[in-house]
């Protein structure tokens, strides 16, 4: 499962900073 998808699918569960941590991560990878 790529990084995107595991956003889409928790973003309800992630706090503010995870979800800026997982946004940040998904474009550093490119």
């Amino acid at each position: 499962m790529s990084i995107e998808e595991l956003a889409r699918k928790n973003v309800r569960e992630l706090t503010p900073y995870q979800s800026a941590a997982a946004l940040v991560a998904r474009v550093m990878s490119g």
